[in-house]
């Protein structure tokens, strides 16, 4: 990563155009052209009488990484940069301007300790952030130590989100220990972080004891195995958390008896989703045993695995059950094939609770559509289900569309981004 700074105050403008005039680069010899992403230029043209050039002025010490490098055609490079490193004056006034906002994004930015110990200063008085965002900050482990610790003395935020930023185990371990007696944070989104078994270590031992978090994603982290136990065991302890996002985290199937025990023994969990992680039928099986005694988890997302008709079965005997909690149920991008989706379908029927059904690219033709048609007949409690990327031809649409007309409650049939029924629009570009 090579990086550089303005010693000067520099002249640019929004568009190419004027650039590759003759007063300019021109088009003739040899040419660069730097294409900037800026955060602290400042636009001259309510002060210039030249209103068509579009002058952008960057200050003295402005910092630049080059993200990259071109050839246009011959003798003619660009190349691409991006500010970097947030200077305190500009901190200042963006801070400022979304002081009274109910969020505030730190997006990109490289936050360096002095930037930190700003925002810090700001959490101690600061009444009307709910919400903090942190992407790609880069954060230190000094810089997350003095946040988290500011964090303790503010009653307002309830919601973090440390989307990319490649967390090492130490960074981790200050922040779980920092929410094991947390008594305010609700939501926390720690997603493509790069977190390991190790951090999923420090953050289930962090949820023994945590009491007020609700909802966590650890989705996009190479937790594996191992991490997924030490996250799991830690339902059993903890009586608060009610969604928790562990999409693609590289399973390999190795504990599910033992995650399946934990997950029926938690009291508190109500939404669960488990989207791509190569889970096979056999998994799938026990956890369904365990989610058939846990009458708490009503939001399950199975999405892109590799479940089968074999175990559709699995799905429709929680779904008779008159004591079943489940009220969606998502198992797009699986090989259900038209024998899965009518064990499934068939199976609602007799449900009582089921509100939003993913059937998204599960190799379904209209080989299932009588049983979808019965189903959308005498169903009471369905109002979306979503069949999109299947085979289902224009006449079974139509077909649907009949039979939902019929239906109190259905209010949305998805089958792509140009067919989709509406009860309001009935039909939308067919």
């Amino acid at each position: 990563m090579f990086c550089f700074s303005l010693p000067l105050k520099s002249s640019c403008r929004e568009t190419r155009t004027l650039l590759e005039s003759e007063g300019y680069l021109g088009n003739r010899g040899i040419r660069t052209l730097f294409q900037i992403d800026y955060q602290a230029g400042k636009s001259t043209h309510s002060h210039s009488s030249n209103k068509s050039e579009r002058e952008i002025l960057l200050v003295p010490g402005t910092k630049f990484q080059v993200i990259d490098q071109q050839i246009l055609s011959k003798d003619f490079y660009m190349i691409h940069l991006k500010e970097i490193f947030i200077r305190k004056e500009i901190l200042e006034d963006f801070v400022h301007k979304n002081q009274t906002k109910d969020q505030i994004h730190f997006v990109e930015q490289n936050l360096t300790i002095d930037n930190i110990d700003f925002i810090t200063n700001e959490l101690y008085s600061n009444a009307h952030w709910k919400k903090i965002l942190f992407s790609k900050s880069n954060f230190t482990e000094d810089a997350i130590k003095l946040f988290m610790y500011s964090l303790k003395a503010n009653c307002y935020i309830d919601s973090l989100d440390f989307t990319f930023n490649e967390f090492n185990p130490k960074i981790s371990s200050i922040i779980a220990r920092s929410l094991r007696i947390h008594t305010n944070l609700k939501h926390l989104d720690l997603s493509n972080n790069q977190l390991t078994e190790l951090d999923a270590q420090a953050f289930g031992s962090m949820l023994t004891t945590n009491k007020t978090l609700e909802t966590i994603h650890f989705s996009s982290n190479p937790l594996g195995d191992h991490g997924m136990l030490f996250i799991s065991r830690s339902l059993q302890f903890n009586q608060t958390l009610k969604s928790l996002y562990l999409n693609q985290i590289q399973l390999t199937n190795k504990y599910t008896i033992e995650i399946s025990h934990y997950l029926q023994q938690s009291t508190s969990l109500e939404r669960l989703h488990l989207n791509e992680n190569n889970l096979d039928d056999e998994n799938i099986h026990i956890i369904c045993q365990a989610l058939s005694a846990n009458k708490q988890i009503k939001y399950l997302h199975l999405a892109n695995n590799r479940i089968t008709h074999d175990c559709a079965k699995d799905f429709a005997m929680i779904l008779q059950e008159s004591t079943s909690s489940l009220v969606e149920l998502d198992l797009s991008k699986n090989p259900l094939g038209d024998t899965g989706v009518q064990l499934i379908v068939q199976s609602l029927t007799k449900n009582m609770v089921l509100t939003n059904l993913y059937l998204d690219a599960i190799e379904m033709t209209n080989a299932s559509l009588d049983e979808l048609i019965q189903m959308i007949r005498v169903n009471k409690t369905m109002k979306m289900i979503s069949l999109k990327n299947n085979s289902i031809n224009q006449d079974d649409i139509h077909s649907l569309l009949n039979e939902m007309k019929c239906n109190q409650t259905l209010e949305y049939l998805y089958f792509n981004d140009e067919n989709t029924i509406t009860r309001e629009t009935e039909f939308t570009r067919i």
